[in-house]
């Protein structure tokens, strides 16, 4: 049996260019995104990865500002890939909460430039999990479903403690994409 322990690594603002390096590989190796160059593009959103016993990258979570159309509101939006042998462990769910945390102080320390962090649920497991549920509470965090996203996926977040509302307009052009 493989040994299933993991360590979470934070990187956001502070990816080390060796992990930098091991990400887009694993992204690319996995297929999580197929171009080099657009990998590349994303390590700035990094906010952290996991390690597994050996060192090796199994998963990573990226955030990017974004205006949600349902609120009108800058949120980050959420992300994560993990390694296929690793998707029945913890670490999704490491990776989220451990974002979650990171984010809202980043943000208390910055006068809020997004007030919360919104997930879209393409993971069909997670997905059907969730269905029926309004809120999902998990060591901290409490994501609330709000609609749908343009691609039709349940979309959750978080508003951070702290964060005031901003008056915001969003237009119809202003989607989240993933």
């Amino acid at each position: 049996m493989q040994d299933r322990s993991f360590t979470i690594v934070r990187d956001w603002q502070c990816l080390a260019q060796d992990d930098a390096d091991a990400i887009v590989e694993l992204w690319l190796r996995e297929g999580a995104l197929t171009d080099r160059a657009r990998a590349r593009d994303r390590l700035p959103q990094v906010v952290s990865h996991a390690r597994d016993a050996t060192g090796a990258i199994v998963g990573v979570c990226t955030a990017y500002a974004d205006i949600l159309p349902q609120t009108g509101q800058p949120m980050y939006h959420y992300r994560s890939f993990v390694a296929a042998a690793w998707r029945s462990s913890l670490v999704v769910r490491s990776l989220i909460l451990d974002a979650v945390r990171c984010l809202e102080a980043y943000a208390a320390e910055n006068d809020y430039p997004c007030v919360g962090i919104v997930v879209e649920l393409e993971n069909p497991r997670f997905r059907d999990a969730l269905a029926d549920a309004p809120v999902w509470r998990a060591s901290g965090i409490r994501l609330v479903y709000v609609g749908r996203s343009a691609r039709g996926l349940d979309l959750r977040l978080q508003y951070f403690r702290g964060a005031s509302l901003r008056r915001v307009r969003s237009t119809p052009e202003t989607t989240i994409a993933g």
